[in-house]
């Protein structure tokens, strides 16, 4: 009877949406984009996870005014448009993750909360409503400095909605068609082919996007980042022979991102300090990483050369003997920037002050750290109000990621991998950044603490200690 009805309502609203988009259409160029938009919503109410992973696994938070003037690689700005398009006063993305967020829920409520343990959904109410008073808090700054509520929304507190767009769409993910297999897929399909578009744009030569100095052709942090939270997942769970592992490798080493090198370090240490009985993983993954940089130097000398050039300038500017400007202006833009915080500790200098002298964009108000840009647009309110939704998602995964594996392992890592990368640059306010984040703690949320380990050990005791056996059922099969 609910496949029926799903059915139903996929129709009425493919039906719906081609009568509305085909009637603008007045070319065949028009036309056929269209036509493309319509099965695009078509797949995004049927399968709004699936589709929210694909679209920002796919397209690049990268506009081609942010490349620094550097001829880039096809793939740096590909699909961009999903991110600076505006429908209104909305960006496409926005758009996208309501609707999404309103699909998810119908499907949600045509099954009930049943399947959810009453200590889920008390859970998921409270990471939704703290999300709400962080806007809330950012939607007052704002006005007390002279903005508007709409701006605040519509700009400002763009970052947290779409979070929450994201956390209700993963929380929902059970009970759409297909559930949480669909989605993995999906983001596992999509991975495999942005690691083989980065892989042949190096293979033929045309893997233009020198920016920083450095070969970066996936420049955009965000999918480096995941694809470490991929590797680690599976390395941590004995699965690193997957056919999957390829892929997040070779984005990892194309990135050309310290930030996220750092981070994958880290974070390992993190892994094997919390998880002792993994250090097996931990020669495996030394053993594959020589593995992987054998075959780069052998296969693509340039890459590797550029990847060891990176990491000699970071230690030789760290400790004073170099003189790379990139890394030079993270460390002064961390000097200067802290002593701007003190100055205005309560309020901040507001969102639309212009760029503070000595920091190295001068474009606009910008330091190259999330918690001092969160601090100096709106004080130490606005700082909490960024701050705390990071530190939550922190500690779930911190919480979650002992005992954790698939979907559940990856989700834990990326939310760890996050607030570290966010030392060097306001990535957190960034659309994709975000939306990769509520959908990580959407994921973390819908598992309740202690639940894998029970399913291991009895899949229908666990059932009925966490919310019946249709619970067991539904998760065991995911989890594990």
């Amino acid at each position: 009877m609910f496949q029926a009805r799903v059915r139903e309502v996929f129709v009425a609203t493919l039906a719906i949406a081609s009568g509305c988009l085909l009637g603008y259409s007045k070319t065949q160029a028009g036309f056929l984009v269209c036509v493309a938009a319509c099965l695009a919503l078509a797949v995004l109410v049927r399968w709004p996870t699936a589709f929210m992973l694909c679209a920002l696994i796919l397209f690049q938070e990268l506009s081609a005014a942010s490349t620094y003037g550097v001829t880039s690689s096809a793939l740096q700005t590909f699909g961009s448009q999903f991110y600076y398009t505006l429908l209104g006063p909305l960006p496409l993305i926005e758009v996208v993750a309501f609707v999404g967020m309103l699909a998810a829920l119908f499907h949600q409520s045509r099954q009930g909360t049943g399947i959810y343990a009453p200590r889920v959904r008390r859970q998921i109410k409270l990471a939704v409503s703290v999300m709400g008073l962080c806007i809330l808090v950012i939607v007052v700054l704002t006005v007390l400095q002279g903005g508007s509520a709409l701006s605040a929304l519509g700009q400002y507190c763009r970052p947290l909605i779409l979070a929450s767009c994201g956390l209700l769409i993963a929380s929902s993910t059970p009970y759409q068609p297909g559930g949480w297999k669909s989605a993995v897929n999906a983001g596992a399909v999509s991975m495999g082919l942005v690691a083989f578009g980065g892989l042949l744009l190096l293979v033929t030569g045309r893997a233009a996007g020198f920016i920083g100095g450095s070969l970066s052709i996936f420049y955009d942090s965000a999918l480096p980042a995941l694809a470490s939270a991929v590797l680690l997942a599976l390395l941590m769970t004995g699965k690193w022979k997957s056919w999957v592992t390829p892929a997040p490798t070779i984005i990892i080493l194309l990135s050309g991102r310290r930030s996220v090198w750092i981070a994958f370090i880290i974070t390992l240490i993190i892994i094997l300090i919390l998880c002792p009985g993994r250090i097996k993983s931990a020669r495996q993954l030394a053993i594959f990483a020589s593995l992987i940089f054998i075959l780069s130097a052998f296969l693509f000398p340039s890459v590797m050369n550029d990847v060891g050039a990176r990491i000699v300038a970071s230690i030789s500017t760290a400790q004073g003997s170099g003189d790379e400007l990139s890394s030079l202006q993270h460390m002064q833009d961390l000097r200067l920037g802290l002593g701007y915080v003190l100055e205005a500790p309560a309020l901040g200098y507001g969102p639309k002050h212009d760029a503070l002298p000595g920091l190295a964009n001068q474009s606009a108000l910008y330091v190259h750290n999330e918690y001092m840009y969160d601090w100096l647009r709106f004080g130490f309110l606005g700082f909490i109000s960024f701050f705390v939704p990071a530190c939550y998602a922190l500690i779930l995964g911190l919480r979650r990621i002992r005992h954790s594996s698939g979907v559940v392992a990856i989700s834990a890592v990326f939310v760890v991998i996050a607030p570290i990368c966010a030392m060097t640059a306001p990535f957190l306010n960034a659309q994709r950044w975000s939306s990769l984040l509520g959908i990580a703690v959407g994921i973390l949320l819908t598992v309740p603490d202690n639940f894998l380990e029970a399913v291991k050990v009895s899949p229908s005791a666990a059932g009925e200690k966490f919310g019946g056996e249709k619970f067991a059922d539904a998760r065991a099969s995911n989890w594990s």
